[in-house]
């Protein structure tokens, strides 16, 4: 879930900025049906999602790749360390927005946004346990999340630089419902072929509270994509990002 919350926001500024592609429909500060403009605005765009849209710097979605990246968790049902590389995710494209608001008063973004299945896999480094089944070694991941459901809050307030303003973001939250799962280990405990099975059987035998203890840490990664997308806007005049239709 590291690039949900960055993607929706970039999809979302993009909704309101001038220099789109001309199938992007575009939304306007001052229209009293702004927040049903977006949601029209991510359904109409989801044929083009698939491989990038390059215009506005959209990555493809499916699949989509991070490089590299590190999770952490350190409390009584999971406390491990996580390195994982080239972290893929497909279905991206298949998403289902199911509310968006924008509150100008309060320069508040509220969105919620659903999956069906998310499928993810990537070459990783662990060390520690989750629900108390050891996780150790180098190996690959084949990983399953869904129903996945979403809801993003964002707040932020308007600074001025050079007598022009500027939204900057002050907070970021994400609660998530990640349904259940499935997890397939390869490689780990120095290719320990029992080891691996054996871990395999028990996370997925108790997949439901695996993924209970592993979904705060979904959530700050999803917090910080949000956070680390949302300094890009800042950059962008606040009468650009949100135009008026006059």
């Amino acid at each position: 879930m590291y690039s949900v919350g960055s993607i929706i926001l970039f999809l979302v500024g993009s909704s309101f900025s001038n220099n789109l592609p001309s199938y992007i429909p575009r939304c306007y500060l001052d229209d009293p049906k702004l927040n049903e403009c977006v949601l029209r605005a991510f359904n109409e765009i989801r044929p083009y999602v698939n491989n990038g849209i390059e215009e506005i710097g959209l990555p493809p979605l499916n699949p989509f790749v991070v490089s590299k990246l590190t999770v952490q968790q350190e409390w009584s049902l999971a406390n491990y360390t996580l390195t994982a590389t080239n972290y893929t995710i497909e279905g991206l494209n298949n998403y289902d927005i199911k509310e968006f608001r924008y509150d100008p008063e309060t320069m508040t973004f509220r969105f919620k946004i659903e999956f069906h299945f998310l499928p993810m896999s990537a070459s990783v480094e662990i060390d520690g346990h989750v629900i108390h089944i050891p996780i150790k070694g180098k190996g690959f991941v084949r990983v399953a999340y869904g129903p996945i459901s979403a809801i993003f809050e964002v707040k932020g307030d308007m600074k001025k630089l050079k007598g022009i303003e500027y939204y900057t973001t002050k907070k970021a939250n994400v609660g998530l419902d990640m349904g259940d799962g499935s997890f397939n280990f390869e490689g780990l405990f120095d290719n320990n072929q029992l080891l691996v099975r054996t871990t395999n059987e028990m996370l997925n035998a108790n997949s439901a509270m695996v993924m209970k203890a592993i979904t705060p840490a979904y959530e700050k990664l999803a917090a910080k994509g949000v956070m680390r997308f949302m300094k890009t806007l800042t950059k962008i005049p606040y009468h650009q990002l949100f135009p008026s239709s006059r």
